[in-house]
């Protein structure tokens, strides 16, 4: 798996398939992402196939907003995880 990246709506790709993820959901662990598709164990338990960001928003009253640090500097914040673990149907990860 390769970049699923600072937006959730980015793809990974797997072997030569290109597979999106269906969910993505914070929860107290970490980061949990579903596939529709079957991932392979190897590239899916893979740490550095994965790369997370966070970013915050400008509230203004006009449309639209870069990204933000949670320090209100401009840019997007990379997220060290420590590892990855692979659910038993092979359909989603946990990012911690």
């Amino acid at each position: 798996m390769r970049n699923l990246g600072e937006e959730f709506g980015e793809c990974a790709i797997m072997a030569d398939r290109l597979i999106s993820p269906t969910t993505v959901r914070s929860v107290r662990e970490g980061l949990l992402i579903g596939f529709d598709s079957l991932l392979e164990e190897a590239r899916a338990r893979n740490l550095a196939n994965y790369h997370v960001g966070r970013w915050s928003y400008r509230r203004t009253k006009n449309y639209g907003s870069g990204h933000y640090k949670l320090n209100g500097k401009p840019r997007t914040e990379v997220v060290g995880a420590s590892g990855i673990v692979l659910s038993s149907n092979h359909r989603s990860v946990l990012v911690v």
